[in-house]
């Protein structure tokens, strides 16, 4: 602010010693006036050349500060593998302490050059403008004619800009115009020769700090590089080195993978742990239910709570060693990734540099990855690897395989006991299972059914309800195979004995009818074993049947009694509303049904029911083979009578129709319709099979 008052000041002091109207320059002004005018023009060129001196070479000195704490920073790393190393480990530190102090210098000098140079830029836009309209005006207001054209010949800058040349040109300022005029535009002209005089100390100092600096750096470079040569060529490893070293990266490289195994197994484990605890809690909620129906189930829900505790702890075990994994498999992979890569290039160098042949090639010929990594075999080959490389050099590396076998260890450690873990709660779990299933035994009273009791009751009798009429379908079905399979053989009969005797009349005809005989003997045994199957299917219809009716008996009887004692308003309902019949009952239906039934019915009880329902299963299953069996036979029958017939015609003969064709279609018209229908179901069952 001070500086603005001040040049604010200059200029009403230039207005008011600017000539007035009636005052016209000389010829010996006009000069002063030029003189001094090109001095201030080529002033900020002089001081933009000061300051940009000083800007290189501090900048150079700043360089040279950057380029010591490298050299220091090798040099301490050389230090760290080598004693010899360390007394020029320590001249480094003191050449870059001198480099620092000298940079610093030219910094702190370079923002004083900057600071001068600002003040003379605004001493020269204070007066530069004001001297260059004093020759304008001289231009056409001069004394005289040379006054006049001197003015308008004042152009250029002053070739050299000095303090000297400065003092000079406001001296003869002084001459021509008089020490009282001009007086602020006189004192600034002096004061600028001083601050040149300043800034060009200034840059001069920066200059004399930057070749301090400079030299002080390679001094750092030169103790650094010396400090290198007193340490050992890492790379000339002896064959037994060379090969401890290798058996090292065969390990990091196989990390991943192995890595990656334990990662998969922990999280496996984890996973059916959790498993195993949603089903025991489940299991515990179930003993828990029945405790509370009926009092005896109190103790094995007890038990079975106990139990769950144990599985819930395992799980929390198992999460815990999954938590732990992550954080290592994380640490592990890091580890592969940075140092891998550059151990790598280790090797290839030592294949190149070692001064043994026999180390070269064992670096050369180190390619593979270890298969299967573990925390004690990387232990037993860093011990190894550190008796055969003494001392610092090496640290770094054993320090790394330390830290290596260490976090793989406990990673092993997680995956153990996740595995643990596991089977802690599985066994646990089967506690749980066994005590809720003996707390529904203790439970289980078929007064008080619960909904899911009421509903496995419900679906066995939906079962048995239907199962008469799928019974009665298949005797149907297998009955009117059993019995076209007869009515194909009777007419095949027929047909071959009009064949034979046309062959009797016609002695070309014989050959046909032989052909037409064998074909006969197909048909007859096609039919023959539609019978034979048929004959089983009454004995399996009469059991079904006495079964049905006497496990639907005991069905119905609980079903009608939980319509009015079933544990919860829901039972009841479910039990009034169990009224219907399957539609379509097979083996398949009726077994997952008794599945049903068996799962929700604890223990023994009923266990009769569930086992005549296995034993009607079985008995469907024989009835449906035997079905399709006597249509399978009725179809090759039939398919038989079809190529008997072709020979027929081959031989002139008209084959024996089926009864109700053409003559009697009238006559048996009114079970055409069933006929057909059975038909039907016959070609279903050989499409089943």
């Amino acid at each position: 602010m001070h500086r603005f008052f001040y040049f604010a000041g200059v200029v009403l002091l230039w207005a008011a010693c600017l000539p007035g109207s009636g005052d016209k320059l000389s010829l010996d002004q006009v000069n002063a006036f030029c003189e001094l005018t090109k001095q201030f023009r080529h002033l900020p060129i002089a001081v933009g050349q000061q300051l940009d001196e000083a800007i290189d070479e501090e900048a150079k000195a700043a360089k040279a500060r950057k380029d010591s704490q490298k050299a220091v920073n090798r040099a301490d790393a050389a230090a760290k593998k080598s004693e010899d190393a360390k007394k020029h480990a320590q001249d480094a530190k003191e050449a870059a302490k001198e480099a620092f102090e000298a940079a610093d210098g030219a910094e702190v000098h370079l923002q004083a050059a900057s600071e001068l140079a600002t003040e003379l830029n605004g001493l020269v836009e204070t007066h530069l403008s004001r001297l260059e309209n004093i020759l304008k005006d001289a231009e056409t207001d001069g004394e005289d004619e040379h006054a006049r054209e001197a003015a308008k010949e004042c152009t250029g800058n002053a070739t050299n800009v000095t303090s000297g040349t400065l003092l000079e040109s406001k001296e003869k300022l002084e001459k021509a115009a008089g020490k009282e005029d001009y007086e602020e535009l006189r004192y600034d002209t002096e004061r600028a020769g001083s601050l040149l005089d300043d800034l060009k100390g200034a840059q001069l100092e920066v200059s004399s700090l930057q070749i301090k600096a400079t030299n002080a750096e390679e001094r750092a470079t030169e103790a650094a590089a010396k400090a290198k040569a007193a340490t050992p060529d890492l790379y000339d490893l002896t064959v037994g080195q060379a090969k401890a070293f290798c058996k090292l990266t065969e390990q990091l490289r196989g990390l991943l993978d192995t890595v990656s195994r334990h990662n998969v197994t922990v999280t496996e484990e984890v996973a059916k742990t959790a498993s195993s605890k949603n089903r025991s809690d489940e299991a515990v909620k179930q003993a828990e239910s029945a405790a509370g129906r009926n009092s005896d189930a109190a103790p094995h829900a007890k038990r079975a709570k106990e139990a769950g505790e144990e599985v819930s702890a395992a799980a929390d075990e198992a999460q815990k060693a999954h938590e732990d994994s992550s954080r290592v498999v994380q640490n592990l992979r890091l580890l592969a990734k940075d140092k891998l890569s550059s151990y790598d290039r280790f090797l290839k160098n030592v294949g190149e540099r070692a001064s043994g042949k026999d180390a070269q090639n064992a670096a050369k010929e180190c390619t593979d990855s270890a298969v299967d990594v573990k925390s004690e075999v990387v232990e037993k080959l860093n011990a190894a690897f550190e008796e055969s490389t003494p001392g610092k050099p090496f640290q770094p590396v054993k320090d790394l395989f330390k830290k290596f076998s260490d976090n793989l260890k406990e990673l092993e450690g997680a995956a153990d006991v996740a595995s643990k873990s596991r089977a802690k709660a599985e066994a646990a779990e089967k506690i749980v299972n066994e005590s809720a299933a003996e707390a529904e035994i203790a439970a289980f009273d078929v007064k008080k059914l619960t909904l899911k009791q009421v509903n496995a009751f419900c679906g066995l009798a939906e079962q048995f309800r239907g199962l008469l009429n799928s019974v009665k379908k298949l005797e149907g079905q297998a009955t009117h195979c059993a019995t076209v399979a007869a009515a194909v053989k009777a007419r095949s009969t027929e047909t071959v004995k009009r064949v034979v005797a046309a062959a009797g009349k016609n002695a070309s005809a014989k050959e046909l009818a032989e052909r037409a005989q064998a074909v006969e003997a197909e048909v007859t045994a096609a039919a023959d074993k539609a019978q034979e199957a048929y004959a089983g299917v009454s004995g399996f219809v009469g059991n079904l049947t006495a079964s049905r009716d006497e496990h639907l008996l005991v069905l119905e009887d609980v079903i009608t009694g939980a319509k009015t004692s079933a544990s919860c308003s829901c039972g009841i309902r479910a039990a009034k509303a169990c009224t219907a019949a399957a539609e379509d009952v097979t083996a398949e239906s009726l077994k997952e049904a008794k599945d049903t039934f068996r799962q929700d019915i604890p223990g023994d009880h009923y266990k009769e029911l569930s086992d005549g329902a296995e034993n009607v299963c079985g008995r469907l299953e024989e009835l449906r083979s035997t079905a399709q069996r006597v249509s399978a036979s009725r179809a090759a029958a039939q398919a038989a009578e079809e190529r008997l017939n072709a020979i027929a015609e081959e031989a002139g003969v008209k084959p024996a129709e089926e009864e109700g064709g053409a003559a009697g279609g009238a006559r048996h018209g009114a079970v055409g319709g069933v006929a057909a229908f059975f038909t039907v179901c016959c070609l279903a069952l050989v499409g089943v099979l």
